[in-house]
């Protein structure tokens, strides 16, 4: 998938949520060394506790030069070490990550509290990143040297810390014990606020398990001990915490409780005044925002809107996007309950477009917690493409309403584009790679259908020759996720037809709405552009009652609307790349079938074997390097997790990661032939893992080739070496597109009536160029 538009970041802001979860590890008492600029280190202070976390990094970076110049090590380590902190605060993990490792390097091994400290802020940077494993073995490090050093309230701040990371990940029991000790420590040292902040933190615990009765008592519990405190930039944060946390609870039980609506209410309210006696004007920006959603939610559109619209004006005058577009986006929906849809499409708009000006590295989830790209910018974007697709119905004029049709659906993409970046780590993803030609540009008798699924319905927009039909299907998203799980868990009972009813209400929903447009215009070929949980299924598996989609249409899934060109592979020049394991390594079981996978390719279309011990890391490597293979065909354990940094493909002595196979691969693509088809036989995928299927979805782009073929899940067996061996005769020696030599090739699987059912033959998708 290319893009033309600037992407999102592969990360959000951290300040986006408003949370309380990770606590600063400050340096030390603030108090300074007698050389040190001392007007700077007050200042940026001054400014970090007044939420102006800019102009603290101003400050503390003019500490940091005068330090250096000085030569004076402890000032450096204290104002690097301070600095991290307005990074992380400012959503710029990579910068705190690079100041606090230089601090460290400059005491390391000292095993005091320094170190401590500044280990624990290493690790809620890494935590905030998303960097579950190494944020597990910061935090750790530095409780342990606060425990050894008897500091009790350091070590109740790595607790506190240690807790959401754990809490993130679902460790429940071992979340609340650390914030119940968190509390204990908070309450011996007097630190006040981190007694409520670990309260609060435990409520958040409750909320993900569903225990609503348990989490508003500790969230009322928490209201109480800030609104004593005394006003402070972290006392308005938590309250406004409370609030948002509360207003969570009522969307996770789908229902308007009038006492918690109060209870918000109240805690912002007290946010306000903090934020009013501190002149914290970020602080008041969040409250006064939050209170016109409270309103929004009530039905009160007139003051929600009028609060908003403060908010708004103050985000503004702070320069602060990534809370201006909250408010933006609130304007859109309040105006558009309002009736005034042109309004609330000027405001999705503005706010689509300040969170793509945000700059820096964007974060995603608290230690693999849901991300506020999830929580927020995706509804977001979905809210924009909607509006978009509901007003396109009012418009008269054809080619102003195809216009509309196709803003919506690039509205999408910037939302695919972003999964993807998202999902690998990498804002390259998508950069410039090659010659790309969009999927409309279509053969005659191809069909390109690109699904929206919004949470009351799917839109159907489906582009066949020079048109765009657009079909809008009432399934609300939940009962499509049902199906959806129900038929890719199926799939795989080979023994059952269990698979045959979600098969048969998919089709209803997702093909059967165009079949008499497709029939019309004698398509024979569907190119598929799914999202979310539509990656997770094979489309060509689809039962209308009578037939398989693959029986009628051959089927290819691309990423978006943009593909890298092809030529269609050079049938007598094909150069193939056979590689694959038999034996038990790495602690993974023995695959005996794939030496008979690999014979069997062998013998219908030639190619270079590299089996078991010629098939390693380096050498794969050097094959690539030297020569220009068409075809590169991995048959081993590949398994494409929820986690790019835990997906990998098996080499006899090492895991080729994603970014490996991506360094490999990728320089081909500046040849004369680039690597056309990249194969993974005996790739696999949890059944209904969303993000694993976006892993699977973005292979090709990821690793440089124009097309992958690769299986949702593992047929070890020798059907999985007939249907590859035959796609490839079909390909190098038929003469067809490589969509329809895989159908050819399923169709032939299904002929035989022992393989009919699609656990044998439907895993494998054709990705990116199907020509």
């Amino acid at each position: 998938m290319m893009m033309t538009t600037k992407y999102f970041s592969r990360r959000f802001v951290a300040r986006l949520a408003v949370l309380v979860t990770v606590f600063c590890v400050c340096v030390g008492p603030r108090q300074v060394v007698a050389d040190e600029p001392v007007d700077a280190i007050q200042a940026g202070d001054f400014a970090f506790h007044s939420g102006k976390f800019e102009t603290a990094t101003v400050e503390w970076t003019r500490a940091v030069d005068a330090a250096t110049t000085a030569g004076n090590q402890a000032s450096l380590v204290n104002a690097l070490a301070r600095r991290a902190e307005a990074y992380r605060a400012l959503g710029f993990p990579a910068r705190s990550e690079e100041d606090l490792k230089a601090a460290l390097a400059m005491i390391k091994g000292t095993g005091g509290e320094l170190e401590a400290r500044l280990r624990g802020s290493l690790g809620a940077t890494y935590a905030t990143a998303g960097s579950a494993e190494l944020a597990v073995a910061e935090l750790q490090a530095g409780l342990d040297f606060a425990v050894k050093a008897g500091n009790q309230q350091l070590e109740a701040v790595m607790l506190n810390n240690l807790g959401n990371l754990l809490g993130a990940q679902d460790k429940f029991t071992q979340a609340e014990a650390a914030f119940k000790r968190t509390g204990l420590l908070a309450v011996a040292t007097g630190n006040g606020e981190l007694e409520w902040v670990s309260v609060l933190n435990t409520a958040r615990l409750y909320v993900r398990r569903g225990d609503a009765e348990q989490a508003e008592a500790l969230m009322r519990n928490a209201a109480k001990g800030f609104a004593a405190l005394p006003a402070s930039a972290r006392k308005a944060t938590g309250l406004t915490s409370i609030a948002r946390l509360v207003m969570q609870l009522e969307e996770t039980a789908q229902q308007s409780d009038p006492g918690r609506r109060r209870l918000a209410y109240g805690v912002l309210q007290d946010a306000l005044e903090t934020a009013y006696a501190i002149d914290n004007q970020r602080a008041e920006a969040y409250a006064i925002g939050y209170l016109g959603e409270l309103y929004e939610r009530a039905g009160r559109l007139d003051d929600g809107l009028r609060l908003t619209r403060r908010a708004l004006h103050l985000s503004q005058r702070l320069d602060a996007p990534e809370i201006l577009f909250l408010w933006q986006w609130q304007v859109g929906r309040i105006k558009k309950q309002l009736g005034d849809t042109t309004a609330a499409l000027a405001s999705y708009r503005g706010a689509v477009d300040t969170v793509r000006t945000i700059r820096g590295d964007m974060l995603v989830g608290f230690g693999g917690g849901r991300s506020p790209f999830q929580t927020t910018v995706r509804p977001l974007i979905l809210g924009l493409a909607d509006l978009l697709l509901e007003t396109s119905g009012d418009i008269a004029d054809g080619e102003e309403r195809l216009a509309r049709l196709r803003d919506a659906r690039q509205t999408v993409e910037l939302l695919k584009a972003a999964e993807l970046e998202d999902y690998y780590q990498d804002s390259c993803v998508a950069a410039l790679r090659a010659k790309e030609r969009s999927v409309e540009d279509l053969s005659a008798g191809t069909a390109a259908i690109y699904p929206i699924v919004l949470p009351d319905r799917v839109e159907l927009l489906v582009s066949i020759g020079d048109k765009m039909i657009r079909k809008s299907v009432a399934v609300d998203e939940a009962a499509l996720r049902a199906q959806v799980s129900a038929f890719r868990h199926n799939l795989e009972k080979r023994t059952t037809r269990q698979y045959l009813r979600p098969a048969k209400v998919l089709h209803g929903w997702l093909i059967a709405p165009i079949l008499e447009d497709l029939r019309a215009q004698k398509t024979d070929t569907l190119v598929i552009i799914p999202s979310g949980i539509l990656n997770t299924i094979p489309f060509a598996a689809l039962h209308d009652g009578r037939r398989h989609v693959i029986e009628d249409f051959a089927v290819a899934v691309t990423p978006g609307l943009t593909l890298i060109e092809s030529p269609g592979l050079a049938k007598s020049e094909a150069d193939i790349m056979l590689t694959g394991i038999t034996q038990s390594v790495q602690g993974f079981p023995a695959l005996p079938a794939v030496a008979a996978e690999l014979q069997t390719i062998e013998s219908i279309v030639g190619g270079t074997v590299f089996l078991n011990e010629k098939f390693l890391l380096e050498s794969f490597r050097q094959q690539l390097v030297e020569k220009s293979h068409t075809i590169v065909h991995i048959a081993s354990h590949a398994e494409i997790k929820a986690d790019a940094k835990n997906s990998f493909l098996l080499t006899f002595d090492e895991r080729m990661t994603m970014d490996k196979l991506e360094q490999f691969v990728k320089p081909s693509l500046f040849r004369d032939e680039p690597l056309e088809l990249l194969t993974l036989s005996a790739c696999e995928t949890a059944a209904g893992d969303e993000r694993a299927a976006l892993g699977l979805a973005g292979i090709a782009i990821k690793a440089g080739a124009r097309s992958a073929l690769a299986s949702l899940w593992s047929i070890n067996d020798q059907t999985s070496a007939d249907l590859v061996g035959q796609f490839y005769k079909n390909l190098t020696k038929g003469g067809l597109t490589k969509a329809k030599a895989l159908q050819a090739a399923q169709r032939g699987i299904m002929a035989d009536r022992r393989h009919r059912h699609p656990g044998y033959w439907a895993p494998f998708l054709l990705i990116g160029n199907w020509i």
